[in-house]
């Protein structure tokens, strides 16, 4: 006994070692699906200007998952704002089109249209306004600095659906300034079986 105590000695098991080798697979919540993009850059929207449309495939739903949009500049600094629409009729006419292929080359092309600059919008009807994104751009002389919106939330989500037919789209419109330039867009979206 020391100073009223009594010393003990308590044994533990000992602790196994437990080794892995090779590589964790990556987990994902998400299915995978055919990935396109489509971009814009350098334009001059010194008025509203419809930037870019994405009409649905007439069988496939379409999961818009990102966008990364690049302000430019104005004559003065600004605050324009972008606009995201849902369309319930197709922007058919003017614009410029072609086929988009998939990210990975092997998986096809977009079922859809996808129509940048310029095309008309005659006759389509916006059904919705989804989302609208202010725009901060400096003075002429700088350019802002790009941002993604991610409509997937790191991948945890499947992405804004545009559902299949193709009087069914999203439509961004940027609202204008004054001097603007060198602004540009950039979208990304997957195509998977109707639900």
């Amino acid at each position: 006994m020391v100073n009223g105590t009594v010393p003990c000695t308590v044994a533990f098991p000992a602790v196994q070692a437990v080794a892995f080798s090779g590589t964790a697979p990556a987990v994902s919540l998400v299915p995978r699906y055919p990935t396109f993009a489509a971009s814009v850059s350098s334009l001059t929207p010194t008025a509203s200007t419809n930037v870019m449309v994405i009409e649905a495939g007439s069988a496939l739903t379409t999961r818009l998952r990102r966008i990364v949009v690049t302000p430019g500049n104005g004559t003065n600094a600004g605050y324009p704002t972008l606009t995201l629409s849902r369309n319930s009729v197709a922007a058919t006419t003017g614009g410029t089109t072609g086929t988009i292929p998939a990210t990975d080359l092997s998986q096809g092309s977009f079922s859809g249209v996808v129509r940048t600059g310029g095309f008309s919008t005659s006759g389509v009807t916006t059904a919705a306004t989804a989302y609208v994104f202010p725009l901060p751009t400096p003075a002429v002389g700088n350019v802002g600095a790009p941002f993604e919106f991610d409509f997937t939330n790191n991948g945890m989500n499947a992405g804004l659906a545009i559902p299949a037919g193709t009087t069914n789209g999203v439509m961004f419109t940027h609202s204008g300034l004054t001097g603007a330039q060198y602004f540009g867009l950039l979208a990304e979206w997957a195509e998977e079986s109707t639900i």
